[in-house]
């Protein structure tokens, strides 16, 4: 799943956020921001990825910012070394991969986030009742989308076609 920032959050950590949900359990949640752009190459970050991981390398969120995490895709048939798949119904094959190992042709989309996002138990779930989270069911392509500027609109968009906020937001709510 995806959690979209709505229009009247201020934390500065999420403000216009998408966070892509990669585990949620009794034991909490963890997650990564896909559009937050930092003013880092992946060249700087990890050159050894350089020629297989997307630019730029993206803000995972507030928690461990000098982590880096890597997610991408197997490529169809194959099953790379340091490749962990991630379960989930809608996102299609993603995984998580260790930036220990060397890349290989066999990883697709690969992106790069420093720090992650992180929830205790129960606490994710009280964010969103208190509506503090837009929850909206992600597509394949949102996590290695490059248009990473235009994709908290979109995606809040898809969020709920028939409440007219939503279904009218622009894709930069200051243009507004």
């Amino acid at each position: 799943m995806l959690l979209v920032a709505p229009p009247p959050l201020t934390d500065p950590n999420f403000v216009e956020s998408v966070v892509v949900v990669l585990l949620h359990n009794e034991n909490g949640a963890f997650g990564l921001v896909l559009n937050q752009p930092m003013d880092v190459d992946v060249d700087h970050a990890l050159a050894t990825w350089t020629a297989v991981a997307g630019p730029p390398v993206r803000c995972g969120g507030p928690v461990e910012t000098s982590a880096l995490i890597a997610i991408g895709r197997p490529a169809p048939g194959t099953a790379p070394l340091g490749y962990q798949a991630i379960d989930t119904p809608t996102l299609g094959p993603i995984g998580l991969i260790d930036l220990h190992g060397e890349p290989t042709g066999e990883l697709l989309d690969v992106r790069l986030f420093a720090g992650y996002t992180g929830w205790g138990p129960g606490q994710l779930e009280g964010e969103v009742l208190l509506g503090g989270w837009v929850v909206v069911p992600g597509l394949p392509s949102d996590s290695f989308d490059q248009r990473i500027d235009t994709l908290w609109g979109r995606v809040l968009r898809r969020a709920d076609r028939d409440d007219p906020t939503l279904r009218l937001m622009p894709d930069d709510i200051a243009s507004n």
